[in-house]
Formats: structure tokens, sequence, C-alpha cells
């Protein structure tokens, strides 16, 4: 309803069907509700992660401010967004799991669901900046889905 309410008269119709369209695909599908609550970082992203290079291993991860219950794919969505499907793969490799088509499926609609809440953000702060940028990215990922 907030997106409706702030984002919707900011954008053509063409984005209001994609993200309607994104958001009944997700919230009318029961199994994506099928999940054990677990405590996320929340914003696991490259730049929280720290890689000492010559043990080649991860030995820290920063920033918990975004911590929150919640389903554990949602913890993988920024990696998804900066090394793409072949990371899910790789994790997929040494943690199964039970759906990893269901898995891949989660984490693509929270990283649009993202570019979304972007917007929303930079409605939010006021922030022309970043009303902008989040603005064009939700018209790239239109023109993507248009696509495919």
């Amino acid at each position: 309803e907030e997106i409706r309410a702030k984002v919707y008269h900011l954008v053509d119709t063409e984005c209001v069907e994609y993200i309607e369209k994104l958001f009944a695909q997700y919230l009318l599908d029961d199994q994506n509700f099928d999940y054990s609550p677990v405590l996320l970082h929340a914003d696991v992203s490259p730049e929280h992660i720290i890689y000492d290079s010559k043990a080649q291993d991860v030995v820290g991860v920063i920033d918990f401010g975004d911590v929150e219950i919640g389903d554990p794919a949602y913890d993988l969505m920024y990696l998804y967004k900066d090394y793409g499907k072949w990371f899910i793969d790789a994790y997929l490799k040494i943690f199964p799991h039970k759906d990893s088509e269901r898995l891949l499926k989660k984490v693509v609609f929270f990283r649009k669901r993202n570019t979304v809440h972007d917007v929303l953000l930079g409605v939010y702060r006021n922030d022309e900046i970043l009303l902008q940028w989040a603005l064009e990215n939700l018209r790239r990922e239109v023109k993507e889905f248009k696509k495919s």
C-alpha cells in the first residue's frame, strides 16, 4: 500500500504493472512463506565481508545495523545482486537447498523488490539523487522484464 501511495504517481503504467506483477507472483505463492525464520544480517554484501586473500578465507563480517528476523534467502540477495547467478550456484554446491529453483526465485524477487524499496527510500528521505537513481534502476528492470 505504501508503494501504491508513494511511488505509483512517480512512474508510468508499465512500471506500475511490473511492480504489481512482481509482488503478486511472490505474495500469492504460499510456498514462498514455507521457511524457518532465522536471525539475518540483512545487508550481506561484498563491502561487509572481510576477506583475507593470503589465507583465501573470510575472516570477518561487519555492519550489523540491519539485523532482523526473516527468510534466510534474504541474506543472499545483495551477493546475488553483485555477483550474479554463478554465486548462487557456487553457494548451493556448499550449502545444498531442498528446492534450489525456489531459492533462486526468492533471491531474484528480493533483489527486484529492493529496487522498488530504494524508490520508496528516496521519497521518505526526500533525497532527489537517491530517488532519481532508484527510478532509473526501476525503469531498467522494467525494460529487461519486457524483453524476457
